[in-house]
This record gives C-alpha cells, structure tokens and sequence, in this order.
C-alpha cells in the first residue's frame, strides 16, 4: 500500500515528477468555493445597488447594470493586487 502512495504524484500538475517545496492541497470543496464566491458578489452587489439608489436614483437600467458589473470586476481585481502585495 505504501509503494502504490509513493507512486502518486503530490500535486495534480504536469510534469508530475515535478517537485514543489510549498505545494499546500486544497481543502475546501468546489461547492465551498463557489459559496463563499457567490456570497461576496452579492454582497459587493448589493451595497453598490443600494448606494447607486440612494446617490443616483435617475441612473438609467443599462448604467446601473453596467456600474454592478464595473463594481464586481474591480473588487476582484483589487483583492487580487492585495494579495500580491501584501501577503
């Protein structure tokens, strides 16, 4: 059992002789994942709708969509350069 163990690979990469120092295996499920990512785009969403309501009630439907979007992109891409920076 343990010679069929050290025969897999460690990581799901190819080559998969391909050595990885830091190599850590993802824990969280697919169905976690994608959670915790919908919730966050709600929430951003959901703040950016209330806040275009409230400062901008005459935005027309395609701009407010539009800002959503905007919005949704940008705090992902900003996380994104945050983590690069600082950790």
């Amino acid at each position: 059992m343990d010679a069929i163990k050290d025969a897999l690979p460690s990581h799901p990469f190819y080559p998969l002789d391909l050595v990885f120092d830091n190599y850590v295996a993802n824990t969280w499920t697919i169905t976690g994942i994608l959670g915790v990512f919908f919730v966050a785009c709600a929430a951003v969403m959901f703040t950016t709708h209330q806040l275009i309501r409230a400062f901008s009630p005459d935005m027309r439907k395609s701009d407010h969509a539009c800002m959503l979007w905007f919005v949704v992109c940008t705090s992902h891409a900003t996380s994104r350069a945050f983590r690069v920076v600082f950790l």
